[in-house]
């Protein structure tokens, strides 16, 4: 008994990581309450100086959250922390949570993933109970107890497959618990009906399997993979004819809504119209008998989302870090988690502004985090010797 308390004593604050990183899929309040726990826990490692490997992501995001505010105080009718809150709280995890020298990342996965199936069990169950029709693709919205979009359920899902075929790729973990896992997640996807995040599942599974048997082709498959969602986008925003988006999703609003976007980057395309009126700007816009008007409808694209508030320098500069973690001496940094975790991202992005919802802030930043210390924390017990 006495060496488990030592245990828990000693390792309390990456027990605090691992109850949040449960919490996560659950309602946002329960995830904002875990990460007050952590800040608790962390008062002792206060006088830790950050290294000069992490330093530079702080002075990054810090720069984000700076140029923000300037571009809201100058363009924008009223400041909107909303709008910023992803680096903001990318910064907070970095400079108030001190765990530079290692990171548990096998406890995180495990509670991470433990509630993610959790809160899939629970909906999937509401589905079979509530739902008299056999077909539960998509009933996610009508029958969910665990209040989470659709969506952002899903980003949850593949980062915590990511994890775990990770954690296998360095021994970690036992193949076994994949292949359980695997169905499962499969079924709440469709349950889900996030297309987005099926097609994103099966990205990370082809990398995943090549990267496993260091496969030549993981990065040049890799490369590809993360270039596509950049061509789709600069292919909506040069093209007239967005028919595609249309037949893709058998509905017309977010054409509409696309082709209002551009009409507005348009008019200021490298500072914006201000961050945190984008909605406002679109409303202005619309139809005002359109379905996109009369359902506040935002842009559903993070990119576009970004260009109409700060322009295509807040895009540029909103990336940075992303673009950090995947480069190493000038050269792809191949590991399976950072890739894996940008490409969610970036994919999600073409469909939903993810960082304007608790759920989205909260993967970005504690991912993101926990990606930096994964990539830096040899070269940091390198620096600290």
């Amino acid at each position: 008994m006495h060496k488990i308390l030592n245990f828990l004593n000693k390792n309390k604050l990456f027990l605090a990581m691992s109850l949040f990183a449960f919490c996560l899929s659950f309602d946002p309040d329960w995830s904002s309450k875990g990460l007050l726990i952590m800040l608790i826990l962390s008062t002792p490692l206060s006088k830790t100086k950050p290294p000069a490997s992490v330093l530079k992501y702080i002075y990054v995001l810090f720069f984000i959250v700076i140029w923000g505010l300037i571009n809201m105080l100058l363009l924008s009718e009223s400041i909107s922390f909303t709008s910023i809150t992803t680096p903001l709280l990318t910064f907070l995890f970095l400079v108030l949570i001190k765990v530079y020298k290692k990171i548990m990342l096998k406890p995180i996965t495990i509670f991470f993933t433990t509630g993610v199936f959790i809160s899939g069990v629970i909906n999937l169950i509401t589905v079979f109970l509530k739902n008299e029709n056999i077909d539960i693709f998509d009933s996610w919205a009508q029958y969910f107890i665990v209040d989470i979009h659709k969506t952002y359920y899903g980003a949850f899902l593949n980062i915590s497959l990511l994890l775990l075929f990770y954690l296998r790729s360095t021994g970690q973990i036992s193949y076994q618990i994949i292949r359980y896992i695997f169905p499962f997640y499969i079924i709440f996807l469709i349950s889900s009906g996030s297309i987005i995040n099926l097609l994103i599942l099966i990205l990370i599974t082809a990398i995943s399997v090549l990267y496993k048997f260091k496969s030549p082709y993981y990065k040049p498959l890799y490369v590809s993979f993360l270039c596509f969602p950049f061509l789709f986008f600069s292919y909506i925003l040069i093209s007239d004819d967005l028919t595609i988006i249309s037949s893709l999703e058998n509905d017309s609003s977010r054409e509409r809504n696309f082709h209002t976007s551009k009409q507005i980057i348009k008019k200021a395309p490298f500072y914006g119209h201000g961050i945190g009126e984008e909605l406002n700007l679109l409303q202005k816009y619309r139809n005002k008998k359109s379905w996109e008007f009369n359902n506040n409808y935002n842009t559903h694209n993070q990119y576009f989302h970004f260009l109409i508030g700060g322009g295509v320098i807040y895009l540029i500069i909103s990336f940075l870090p992303l673009l950090m973690i995947n480069f190493k001496d000038n050269k792809i940094f191949e590991n399976l988690f950072i890739n894996g975790f940008t490409l969610i991202l970036i994919y999600i992005y073409l469909t939903e502004t993810f960082q304007e919802r608790h759920h989205g802030q909260m993967f970005y930043a504690f991912f993101l985090y926990l990606a930096i210390l994964e990539k830096h924390h040899k070269e940091v017990i390198n620096e600290s010797i």
